[in-house]
């Protein structure tokens, strides 16, 4: 979806835009229809030793027992230069294998399209510098484990839950496998 032209910006804050416009319904009557805008983000699924990285992660407002490396897309930024960069300042990583996995719009009135990377065989660079807002506690995960943990614990609805789920048959489970592990 695209903002319509006729389209009136009502709220503009750090995070979101807010978007407002007259739409005509079926019967002839008019009602007002809202879009919101945010930047772009990046998420990792990470993996070092033939493990895949998680994170435990606080913020001054809430509590993730269970989430993927990741972040914002800044301004005038790729998708990759965003992932490469977000690894980095979580968890003082890198890699020379990455790959898009998939990239996912979670939301129907929410213009906001996040990039699943998969960032192989990561080595130490240097320290972690996270956010002021984060503290960041890096899972090491076998397969399965991460398999448990993306579809039962936060990520219910989330696209990347969908896809581990639908993996019913064991030759798309194995391909998964091998695109995350390289095994």
């Amino acid at each position: 979806m695209k903002i319509p032209k006729k389209a009136k910006r009502v709220y503009k804050g750090k995070i979101f835009e807010v978007y407002e416009w007259p739409q005509r319904e079926f019967d002839g009557s008019y009602k007002t229809y809202e879009l919101v805008k945010r930047q772009d983000s990046v998420q990792i699924i990470a993996t070092q030793k033939g493990k895949i990285l998680m994170t435990k992660e606080r913020q001054p407002d809430h509590y993730r027992p269970a989430g993927l490396l990741g972040g914002r897309i800044e301004q005038g930024e790729r998708p990759l230069n965003a992932a490469k960069r977000e690894l980095l300042e979580e968890t003082g990583l890198a890699s020379k294998d990455w790959q898009l996995f998939n990239v996912y719009h979670p939301f129907r009135r929410i213009l906001w399209d996040i990039y699943v990377f998969v960032a192989r065989d990561c080595y130490s660079v240097g320290k972690p510098r996270p956010e002021a807002g984060e503290k960041i506690k890096l899972q090491k995960l076998d397969y399965s484990d991460f398999v448990k943990k993306i579809t039962r614990l936060y990520w219910e609805g989330d696209l990347v839950s969908e896809i581990l789920q639908s993996q019913q048959d064991p030759r798309r489970t194995r391909s998964l496998r091998r695109l995350i592990l390289k095994k």
